[in-house]
């Protein structure tokens, strides 16, 4: 029996399909499409028409439907690196590590390293500031505007963190964590580390809240929003605050001079600034010239942020000293970092005794609530280079109208008067007690410069200095 089916092609005209029961074994017309239940396709189009073909073109509308695969996004950066003093390393969610040096870009999911002797500023795409402590462990969790979200978590070391336009528009976005607390902000500029198995905040300015790093709903938060308010919170959430004395500062976040970072000759910097000269090729020497000399100076002071800035106008911005491969950040605290231009050398010990005269200066007294400017009159700085030594000497007063109780500042007198050592990198280490001076002498040893502060009265007294021969 032979069954008749129709076909209908596109034309609207009608062809018969054949089914046709075989014996087993009988083979099909060369070129026949088989079907199932050993049916063959008996029309004149479809007569035509291989497996081969007829499976091509069901593959092609298949592919001409299927959805559009997306396509791959790259991240964007989240922040930048400002200032590197030291070893610190990237290690990306994904990835290798990565040595980092100023104007490297940092992502989500980042874990930024510092080490020994180590510091590192980050500027987030907010305009947030990030200063890191050597031994710090800081990750990126999520830093974006849509939705708006920060959530970084600092698992052990110290860093500064200074609000930027996120944490300003959504309060209840910025979350940072550490092992014991979480810390929330509204508009501030605090300090924050780990210790003796506890958190701890040091509020600058503005407000912030602790409440326990392990809560996630309905969580209890101590607000503290007076400014020099120390909170510390422990494994079991309590909680103890007090009002600090600015002296104690660097008792909780290491000396003030927060880094003074070892001389690397593999410093990627350095490498830049080799490669860099490489591709300058060498040039004709000119004969019977004098080569001119370098009008960059051996020495810079620059500042992070205005927050804190002494009344000064020769410091320059730290990320302009950055982007210089030439220079090295050698001194850095909280407010100013020290650049020495290591582009032609390296340090050599020996010289003799050299003795350099006092160029720029600024200072200020200040002990948490008083913020008032001190006048550096004169001063000496000498330098025993062979048996590796210093000496330094400041005078000077407060300026302007005195308050009551510091009108013993308001005459000429010595501020500091200070001892030390010269390490193997040029760097001043001081020996005499309760007055700190960190600094460097530049390469020529012509000029140098250092931070100081000492306690005075009750407050302290902290300051910037340039010397030259």
């Amino acid at each position: 029996m032979t069954a008749m089916l129709r076909f209908a092609p596109p034309s609207g005209q009608t062809h018969p399909l054949e089914a046709t029961a075989r014996p087993t074994g009988t083979p099909f017309p060369p070129g026949s499409a088989r079907l199932p239940l050993g049916l063959t396709a008996a029309g004149p189009q479809l007569a035509r028409l291989s497996l081969a073909t007829l499976l091509s073109l069901l593959l092609g509308l298949l592919l001409a439907f299927a959805p559009a695969a997306p396509a791959l996004a790259t991240p964007a950066a989240v922040a930048e690196i400002t200032l590197v003093a030291g070893s610190v390393w990237r290690h990306p969610g994904e990835g290798k590590e990565q040595a980092l040096k100023a104007n490297d870009k940092v992502f989500e999911g980042d874990r930024i390293v510092t080490g020994s002797g180590a510091v590192a500023h980050l500027k987030f795409i907010d305009g947030a500031h990030v200063g890191l402590r050597e031994g710090s462990e800081l990750r990126i969790l999520a830093y974006r505007a849509q939705p708006m979200a920060v959530n970084l978590e600092l698992s052990k070391g110290t860093l500064r963190h200074i609000s930027g336009e996120y944490a300003k528009k959504s309060r209840e976005t910025f979350r940072l964590n550490t092992p014991i607390a979480a810390i929330g902000v509204r508009g501030t500029d605090f300090i924050t580390g780990l210790r003796d198995q506890k958190t701890f905040a040091l509020l600058l300015e503005g407000a912030i809240y602790l409440s326990p790093g392990d809560c996630r709903a309905n969580c209890p938060r101590t607000l503290i929003d007076l400014p020099q308010t120390l909170a510390t919170m422990d494994l079991g959430g309590r909680v103890e605050t007090r009002q600090i004395d600015p002296a104690e500062i660097r008792n909780l976040v290491g000396n003030q001079r927060l880094a003074q970072a070892a001389g690397d000759p593999a410093n990627p910097r350095q490498a830049d600034t080799e490669k860099n000269r490489s591709l300058l090729g060498k040039l004709p020497e000119a004969k019977d010239s004098v080569e001119p000399k370098d009008p960059r100076p051996a020495l810079v002071w620059s500042r992070w942020l205005a927050s804190g800035r002494l009344d000064e106008s020769f410091s320059r911005e730290n990320a302009e000293m950055a982007a210089d491969p030439a220079y090295q950040a050698r001194i850095t605290n909280l407010y100013y970092t020290l650049w020495r231009k290591e582009d032609s050398g390296s340090w050599t010990p020996g010289g003799g005794t050299v003795s350099l005269r006092l160029d720029q200066a600024a200072a200020r007294y200040y002990d948490g609530y008083l913020n008032l400017p001190v006048t550096v009159e004169r001063g000496s700085l000498e330098l025993g280079l062979n048996d590796r030594s210093f000496a330094t000497r400041l005078e000077g007063r407060l300026s302007g109208d005195v308050p009551r109780g510091l009108e013993s500042l308001a005459h000429s007198q010595t501020l500091i008067d200070a001892r030390g050592t010269i390490d193997t990198q040029g760097r001043f280490v001081s020996t005499t007690p309760r007055v700190d001076v960190s600094g460097v002498i530049a390469l020529d040893k012509n000029s140098a410069g250092y931070l100081f502060e000492t306690p005075v009265l009750n407050g302290n007294l902290q300051g910037v200095t340039s010397w030259k021969r």
